[in-house]
């Protein structure tokens, strides 16, 4: 009942008895977005404030 109280003291894994893999940049990877279709995806923005300036529309 103690580790419901406490859910941070409930370890999932023992300690790291090897260190982690470095991971390494692959061309197979990376995904190339042609420019005329980057302004047609969607923008994800998170924070706890907003601030913006005007933009001039030509």
């Amino acid at each position: 009942m103690a580790s419901l109280l406490h859910p941070m003291a409930a370890h999932a894994q023992g300690p790291a008895e090897e260190p982690s893999p470095r991971l390494r940049p692959s061309p197979q990877l990376r995904e190339d977005i042609p420019a005329d279709a980057r302004g047609q995806l969607p923008t994800f923005v998170e924070g706890d404030r907003i601030r913006a300036a005007p933009t001039s529309t030509r």
